[in-house]
């Protein structure tokens, strides 16, 4: 059974872009590229060493440490493939993915690459720091000095060897998704970039999503370093929830639905910070989903609702189970145009926060849900015959 293994060098490791070190994203390049082994080039006690080996253990690949390029030798098959990356390297480019699903050489125009920083190979093309290579051309570094640098030792081999040669996109450098990060300050500028490419922009309507984006675009990178961030967001988010039905049922309905448009709010952020975080990690365990961030407030706002309608409990259920199921079943808050902000649970609950706070609670709840159905009717009117 054919293995793929990947070499990762932990010179300049601790670069860090976008709260993750440039070893671990290229733990993340080389997970998605199939590879079951790392090797990884340098001190093998050092703390980035022991947290690349720890991150690709709970992503179920084996670490091994290797002090130089002669710790290669003898641990692959013939068939075997192993990709190498150069040190610094930041690889976030879906097309370098693609190319380098069989072996071949990742190259450049050479005035783009070396301008770039990375090594020229002739005076028409440059390496663009990533190759996959069979295992029986490993073996060849034997025949090396001692005082070889593994990376640039076996690009030279593939080109001897005559491995194919893949150009990537110019455009994978000028949109920082694969770069060389030579210090702390382009490691600064690529996380940067790298907040650019992630971030989605939110509908022009979708109020609680703009919101989020505007938050996370001055808070992310720094959430980004605090290990456990996503998860104590989803939790401060949940707190409020829990919180909101504390305060409708022991303050007053308007406290408690004014603390549940935090929660909804908080709860957006959290699920959009929480794509961030798992973005660069391909076996990443989900920490929240919009599903369950959404359900979870639509359980917080029924519970608001009730304890805020006075009567029966089949009463105070009705009309907030009324809208809650509008509001899934036309989706509406993924309608195009201003319709849109119908489905912002935050801007319903500081609504019905006013409306609670004239005692009409429940009139504000049965109006929402029946502008709601009204415009799911007229969206889609009903076929005859």
């Amino acid at each position: 059974m054919r293995l793929r293994a990947a070499l990762i060098s932990l010179a300049g490791s601790q670069a860090v872009v976008a709260g993750r070190s440039l070893a671990l994203r290229q733990l993340d390049f080389a997970l998605a590229a199939g590879a079951t082994r790392i090797y990884a080039l340098g001190d093998g006690a050092s703390p980035a060493a022991l947290a690349l080996a720890q991150a690709a253990e709970q992503a179920g690949a084996r670490c091994q440490a290797i002090r130089d390029g002669r710790g290669l030798l003898g641990t692959l098959a013939a068939s075997d493939e192993l990709l190498v990356l150069v040190a610094r390297l930041l690889p976030e480019s879906r097309e370098a993915l693609e190319r380098l699903a069989t072996p071949g050489i990742l190259t450049l125009p050479a005035v783009a690459g070396v301008g770039a920083g990375f090594e020229r190979i002739d005076l028409e093309r440059a390496s663009a720091g990533a190759l996959v290579v069979p295992g029986a051309l490993v073996e060849r570094l034997a025949d090396l000095p001692a005082d070889y640098e593994p990376a640039a030792a076996l690009l030279r081999i593939a080109l001897q060897a005559g491995v194919a040669e893949r150009r990537l996109p110019e455009a994978a450098l000028s949109d920082g998704a694969w770069a060389l990060a030579g210090d702390a300050a382009a490691a600064a500028e690529l996380g940067d970039r790298w907040l650019d490419r992630r971030i989605r922009q939110a509908p022009r309507y979708a109020l609680s999503a703009r919101v989020a984006e505007v938050a996370l675009r001055g808070l992310a990178l720094r959430l980004l370093d605090m290990p456990g961030a996503a998860r104590g967001l989803a939790a401060v988010a949940l707190v409020l929830q829990l919180g909101a039905a504390a305060l409708c049922a022991w303050v007053s309905p308007a406290a408690g639905f004014g603390v549940l448009a935090l929660g909804a709010a908080g709860g957006v952020f959290a699920e959009r910070f929480g794509a961030l975080a798992r973005a660069p990690s391909v076996r990443a365990r989900r920490v929240w989903t919009s599903g369950l961030s959404e359900a979870l407030t639509d359980a917080a706002l029924v519970a608001c609702a009730a304890l805020a309608i006075p009567g029966e409990t089949v009463h105070r259920l009705f009309a907030p189970l009324v809208l809650i199921a509008a509001l899934r079943a036309s989706r509406i808050a993924g309608w195009p145009g201003a319709a849109a902000l119908l489905g912002d649970r935050a801007l319903l609950a500081v609504g019905f926060a006013a409306a609670a706070g004239f005692g009409r609670t429940e009139p504000a709840i049965m109006l929402a849900g029946l502008a709601i159905l009204l415009l799911q009717i007229a969206r889609e009117p009903a076929k005859v015959g």
